[in-house]
């Protein structure tokens, strides 16, 4: 999780390259997890992808970032579906960014934000 924050941390200041390394070094450390406890580290393996894909995003590789946010959402849905929707996502940023923000002129998705219980709740529509 530090280097999935890492490369948020790192992108939010303006280093959108620098960000690459560590948030594809936290999918492939989190891929090795989550296949010898999937129930423990499935749901920080779908953050990373999607940390992944904003990082992607940000330095246009956009199919490849697709393809990251694609893998999350099918990692969520795989959690929902076995009753394992709760979100287990820890940050340092207390609004993590949950959703891409989009392209101008493309639709906004509103993000989640977290209450105490780590609950989802709607958040506000915005880029982050």
């Amino acid at each position: 999780m530090s280097l999935s924050n890492l490369a948020v941390s790192l992108s939010s200041a303006g280093r959108r390259d620098e960000a690459l390394a560590p948030v594809r070094e936290a999918v492939a450390i989190g891929r090795r997890l989550a296949e010898d406890d999937p129930k423990q580290f499935l749901p920080d393996l779908a953050l990373s992808l999607n940390n992944q894909a904003v990082s992607l995003r940000e330095v246009g590789e956009r199919d490849e970032a697709m393809a990251s946010i694609r893998e999350a959402v099918a990692i969520r849905r795989r959690l929902a579906s076995v009753g394992l929707s709760r979100s287990r996502i820890t940050s340092a940023d207390p609004n993590p960014p949950l959703m891409m923000a989009p392209e101008p002129g493309e639709v906004w998705v509103p993000k989640v934000q977290l209450d105490s219980d780590r609950q989802a709740t709607p958040g506000t529509a915005g880029g982050g």
